[in-house]
């Protein structure tokens, strides 16, 4: 976001007393904020103004000052995910994730139109209990396939009858904490698998 020039014998005092309050009018409620500039004069504001606010509020705000680079490094340290970013250094939209989103949800029409009931059964984003299909880091780390890895390996040590009687029972048992099994279509939904094919 450009700010231009900040004069700040302009400014309104009434409004740096009021920054407090300003969290309890918001509609929604702020986990976490992250301001970034490479302006020090904005730099200086920001943390200004965060000081204004209560004890609760500051702790879930920083400010990061400094070039593209280094913030985008800055960030990384709090785990935020800045390949996602919508902005690359120059300034310029990155289009990557949008035209993703678009051909998702075209997708998601030409469904909708052939199969005419107005019901989408796709799903966006797994829950946490979703067993994944598919190769790669993120489905070997998604929470439900790492329980069904456990379960697998607690009901092969404990199975008499081997692998029939533990796929049976690690199957009942991500079903009885409402998981799916679920592949991605390259449109880049999710689907449910059916119980016959998921056993």
């Amino acid at each position: 976001m450009q700010m231009g020039e900040i004069d700040s014998n302009k400014m309104d005092r009434e409004l740096i007393r009021e920054l407090p309050r300003l969290e309890n009018w918001l509609p929604v409620r702020i986990s976490a904020m992250h301001l970034c500039t490479d302006n020090p004069v904005v730099s200086l504001l920001w943390r200004t103004a965060i000081m204004g606010t209560s004890r609760e509020a500051r702790v879930r705000h920083r400010v990061h000052f400094g070039s593209f680079t280094e913030i985008m490094y800055s960030l990384l340290g709090f785990g935020i995910p800045v390949d996602v970013f919508p902005v690359n250094e120059s300034g310029g939209i990155k289009k990557t994730n949008w035209n993703r989103w678009i051909s998702k949800y075209k997708a998601k029409e030409k469904e909708l139109t052939l199969i005419g009931t107005g019901i989408f059964r796709g799903i966006d984003l797994p829950r946490g209990q979703d067993v994944l299909t598919g190769r790669g880091k993120p489905m070997r780390q998604h929470p439900g396939n790492v329980h069904l890895r456990n379960l697998v390996e607690q009901y092969m040590d404990e199975s008499s009858d081997g692998m029939t009687e533990a796929v049976e029972n690690v199957f009942v048992m991500i079903k009885a904490k409402q998981g799916r099994f679920l592949y991605q279509c390259e449109a880049g939904w999710w689907w449910d698998i059916s119980d016959v094919e998921a056993e």
